[in-house]
Formats: structure tokens, C-alpha cells, sequence
């Protein structure tokens, strides 16, 4: 018979020595593996051996079996008996205790930068710079995040490699996550290997690549030996995948749909889902523009008192316009008269001026004259553009849709479309052997063809050391999910869509209403200073028809530079409204 030695890190005996009995221990995948055993006699209000969350070690002739925390040591009393017994739950215990979080780019006030920081929202399937992982890698990542975490355990060989959507999930555990990513690979199993040291491995296999475990059906238990039920059920002719996105662009919304198919989909048996991803959101930018032509004429004098409203005065008359410039020139095909030229409208844009001399006549309310303006400087400056009368359109800050995943279908297809069995075992051993365990498939000789090669998945093995029997439950992991394809498809329905997948690497929503800074020239319509030159001011006062008053003050009338034309008086005294006109230097 075997030695059994129990370990708490601080003491350690045999269980006859610690007169520990009862020792049975239950491996199961994806859930916690546990060991139960008692103290029988122990007084109840004794102190128990081992406290809560202490560490566990239980060797078989020196050889670890066993690696846990203690979670559970109740007392018991009768009038009959007392015992106080023990429950060690494996290091799947830590999966279901260390919430998963992830790293986001998050700003910083007190800084005034994105920084990285840990959050309980997460995006499953993605890794930390926004790229797709598989099923497998976000496995590994959150097996590793448990060991940073200090969860007693090592990271194995993990196969499952599906491209799954993209899943957003707030608050969940390590073991959550592991089993989303399994939901949808009823081909792979997990379990802990306690022979490793320091700690036990985590692995995650498919079934093709477990080792075969062969049993005859003549060494099960007489009183329960064997449940075998072939799972027609859940053997599927077929998978149709149809993910839904609505993108969004501006306040405009368009949906698409993409298949992902494998098997016989025509079959009434096969299984279609629905899942919906997310949608690529961008901003429209948008700008109406009006532009209006040159005149034929750039001497109409209608054309320039619409551009200077002082020249378009009642009190103004005889209006002719000469000598026209234009800086530069030629001048652009089109004026800009409303909205905006924008930076991404990719169209030219150019200040115009246009100067001219002007020639007109003032009067006043009673139609005398009352001024007589030769070669009056005048300028105005436009907004010259090559761009058309119209709205122009633009995609503006734009997040792109979550990529469809690919081979989706044809994995599950795989998976599915083999017979599963479902049923459960009982050996007995002179001393349990160990040999049965999740990460292993199992086959049945010595009854029908079929099962010595079913390769059925073990879900469950309860082994009894003191009575030698082992307890063995294969196929569908009916303690995740109901054994139907309901679970499939549930699984599929409540899954939660990535709509803030940019955000975790970005920091920036990327919200399709972003307001858009102006980046180009607006219409311009300013008079000119004309280049700073003076005018003729020529007054005449009539009597009736008869000119009675003459005054023309003419610039090139000046004979040197610096002589000032300008109205003065004679010993200081002013005489008459203008009674002198002469040039002073």
C-alpha cells in the first residue's frame, strides 16, 4: 500500500500519523479540482490542522498527487461522533478568485497624457495594441496574468487557435474568460498536471492531440460500470455564421452581412448564428460653397458698386471706371462668395485684388454739385478660387469596423460534426492508479466496435483512494453549459460587441459627431486702400447754370517733394470758408 503524506508548509505527516481518513479527490476541466478528506474522532472545537487558504501538499510515496489552498474546514459533532473535515481545491480556485483586467491608454489630468492604466472593462480577443488574438492566446494571456497575480501555478501547452470576435466583458474572473474561450471548442479540455514543480502546469488540449487512455469494460465496478449514450444530437451537419455590422458614417447608418460557412448548410439540421460585430463609425465633413463669376466688364460700374456700397450712394452720379489692375493676374476663374474653402477640398484659393480709377460726380439733396472727383483711387479685395458652386464631402476622423474573423466556421464544424458519447465509467483498483484524468480520451474494449475507438473527452474523474475506486465521466462538459446546441447558441447571442475596441490602445472614442476646425479662407469683400495714392478734389458752385466758384486741387500740380497741398490763412485769421488755396512747403 501506498504512503500518504499531507504538507502545510510548516509541518508535514503521514495521513495515519495525523489520523487523516477518507481521502478522495475530484479532477474536473475547466472547474476547480478538489480533495476532501476528514480528521474522524477529532474533538469538533479542537483546532483545525489546516486553516483557509493555506497551502496544501498531499504526496503519494514521496511523489506530489496533489497541490491546493485549503478552502473549507468545517467542524462536526453528534451524540455519536465529532470530526473536523478539510477541503483543497486546486489552482483553478485562483482562476475563479483573481478578477481579469487589462491595460488601457487612459488620460491623465494630473499629467496631461495617456497613460497605461488597469481596467476591469476588457476586450476579449485582443491584445494590448488593438491587434486580434486567438482563443488560445487569450488563454495564455490570462493564465499569465494570474501568475503576476501570484497564483501558484505554470503555464503548459495550450492548442485552441480560434479567431474569435472580438468580446467586451466588465468585471470578469480568470475563470470566466477561459471558459468563453472554450464555449466554442467542445474539442478541448483543461487540467493541471501535479507532478511539476514549483508549482502545477496548466494545460489546454484538443482532443486530437490528447493521449488515449483504453480501459476494458470487464475492470468497471459491477454495481455501476458503464453509461454509454451515442450523442446523435450534437453531431452537426453543418454551420452558417452570418456577422452583422452597422457602420456609421456622419448621421448616416448602412449594415453588411458576412457568411462564414462549413459542412452541409442546406441540411434543415444545420446550425445558423448570428453574431454581431462592431461597425466602423466615421465623421462626414461637409461645406457648401457658393461662387459667383468675374464681370465680363471689369469697368461696369454696377459690378463696383456692389463691391463698394459708398460709390452706390443716390448722392453720386456719373460714375466711370478706368485704368483697372489686378495683383495677381490673371484673375482666378471663379470669386468665392459663401462658405468656406477647406484645407481637404483640395482646391485653390487666392487673394484678388482689383483696383481702379474712378470718376464721379457728388451732389447734394437739391442736385448741385458739390464736388467733381477725377481719378478717385478705388480697390477691393476678393477671395479668388477654382472651386465650383456645390457641397463637398469628406470622410473625416473614421475608427474602423472589427475585421471579420475567418475560420471560425469550419473550426466549429470540426469540432462538431464528430459523434460525441456521453457517459461515465466506475473502476476498481486494488490502489488508484491516477491514469484516468481530464487531458486524456478514453476508450472501451470488449463491447461494442464503436467504443474502443470513441475517444470520448473525460470531463470528470473522482478517484476514492480508501476504497480504490475511480469514478469517470466522459463527453459533453455538462457542468459549463446544458448538453444541446442551445448552449452553443446562447453562448453566441450573449456575447457583448466590442463598440469601444479603439479605445483601450487609442484613449480616443473615435465619436463619429467630432466638431471640425474651419482650415481655409472664407469669402472676402474689403475695400482696398488702393495703394495709398491721393485724389483730384476739384469744388465748383454754381448760380443757377452759371459756374460762380472753381476750386481744383491738383496733386501733380506740386513742383518738389515734400510740398504739402493745404488750406492757411493770412495772419492767423481765417477769411471766408476757403478764401486761399496754395501749396506750403
Amino acid at each position: 500500500m501506498s504512503t500518504w503524506t499531507i504538507t502545510n508548509g510548516t509541518a508535514s505527516g503521514t495521513f495515519a500519523a495525523l489520523a487523516l481518513a477518507n481521502l478522495r479527490r475530484t479532477r474536473v476541466s475547466q472547474a476547480a479540482d478538489t480533495v476532501d478528506f476528514d480528521a474522524p474522532g477529532a474533538a469538533f472545537d479542537s483546532a483545525p490542522l489546516f486553516s483557509y487558504g493555506e497551502s496544501v501538499t498531499i504526496s503519494q510515496d514521496g511523489a506530489t498527487w496533489f497541490v491546493g489552498t485549503c478552502i473549507s474546514n468545517p467542524a462536526q459533532g453528534t451524540d455519536a461522533a465529532e470530526r473536523i473535515a478539510y477541503q483543497v481545491a486546486g489552482p483553478w480556485w485562483w482562476l475563479e478568485q483573481i478578477d481579469y483586467l487589462q491595460v488601457w491608454r487612459v488620460y491623465s489630468i494630473a499629467d496631461a497624457e495617456l497613460q497605461n492604466t488597469y481596467k476591469s472593462r476588457v476586450i476579449l480577443n485582443q491584445d494590448a495594441d488593438g491587434n486580434r488574438i486567438t482563443s488560445g492566446a487569450q488563454i495564455q494571456a490570462v493564465i499569465n496574468y494570474c501568475i503576476s497575480k501570484g497564483a501558484p501555478m505554470q503555464l503548459g501547452t495550450v492548442d485552441p487557435d480560434l479567431n474569435l470576435p472580438w468580446e467586451e466583458c466588465l468585471t470578469p474572473s480568470c475563470a470566466e474568460v477561459i471558459v468563453k474561450m472554450l464555449r466554442l471548442s467542445p474539442d478541448c479540455v483543461t487540467w493541471f498536471d501535479y507532478s511539476t514543480s514549483p508549482y502545477p502546469t496548466f494545460h489546454c488540449r484538443k482532443r486530437a492531440n490528447l493521449s488515449a487512455l483504453s480501459l476494458a469494460c470487464t475492470s468497471g465496478d459491477p454495481a455501476a460500470a458503464i453509461r454509454i449514450t451515442p450523442r446523435y444530437d450534437l453531431q452537426i451537419p453543418g454551420i452558417s455564421l452570418r456577422y452583422e455590422q452597422t457602420h456609421s458614417v456622419g448621421s448616416s447608418t448602412y449594415e453588411t452581412v458576412s457568411l462564414d460557412e462549413a459542412g452541409d448548410v442546406a441540411d434543415i439540421r444545420s446550425v445558423i448564428a448570428t453574431i454581431e460585430l462592431a461597425g466602423s463609425r466615421a465623421s462626414l465633413l461637409t461645406q457648401k460653397i457658393v461662387t459667383g463669376d468675374w464681370p465680363a466688364d471689369m469697368t461696369s460700374s454696377t459690378w463696383w458698386k456692389a463691391q463698394l456700397p459708398w460709390l452706390d450712394e443716390s448722392t453720386i452720379t456719373d460714375i466711370t471706371i478706368h485704368d483697372v489692375a489686378l495683383d495677381p493676374d490673371p484673375k482666378a476663374p471663379r470669386i468665392l462668395t459663401e462658405g468656406t474653402v477647406q484645407d481637404w477640398m483640395d482646391e485653390l484659393t487666392a487673394d484678388q485684388l482689383v483696383s481702379a480709377k474712378a470718376d464721379f460726380v457728388v451732389k447734394d439733396g437739391s442736385g448741385n454739385t458739390v464736388e467733381v472727383a477725377l481719378n478717385q483711387p478705388v480697390a477691393v479685395r476678393r477671395t479668388g478660387t477654382n472651386a465650383e458652386t456645390g457641397t463637398y464631402r469628406k470622410i473625416g476622423d473614421a475608427v474602423s469596423g472589427e475585421a471579420v474573423p475567418t475560420g471560425v466556421a469550419a473550426a466549429l464544424y470540426a469540432a462538431w460534426s464528430q459523434l460525441p458519447c456521453d457517459g461515465g465509467f466506475s473502476l476498481i483498483e486494488e490502489e488508484v492508479s491516477g491514469n484516468a484524468y481530464p487531458g486524456r480520451k478514453l476508450n472501451l474494449t470488449g463491447g461494442r466496435t464503436a467504443w474502443a475507438s470513441m475517444n470520448a473527452l473525460i470531463q470528470q474523474v473522482t478517484e476514492n483512494v480508501d476504497q480504490g475506486h475511480t469514478a469517470i465521466t466522459f463527453g459533453p462538459a455538462r457542468h459549463i453549459d446544458p448538453d444541446d446546441l442551445v448552449a452553443l447558441l446562447t453562448s453566441l447571442r450573449s456575447r457583448r460587441t466590442a463598440i469601444g475596441h479603439n479605445l483601450r490602445v487609442s484613449g480616443d472614442s473615435g465619436d463619429a459627431d467630432i466638431a471640425v476646425d474651419l482650415s481655409g479662407p472664407a469669402p472676402k469683400l474689403e475695400p482696398a486702400s488702393g495703394g495709398g495714392e491721393t485724389r483730384r478734389l476739384v469744388i465748383q458752385h454754381f448760380t443757377g447754370d452759371t459756374l460762380d466758384k472753381d476750386i481744383d486741387l491738383d496733386p501733380d500740380a506740386a513742383t518738389a517733394d515734400g510740398q504739402v497741398l493745404q488750406f492757411w490763412t493770412e495772419s492767423g485769421v481765417r477769411k471766408g470758408k476757403i478764401q486761399y488755396a496754395k501749396f506750403h512747403s
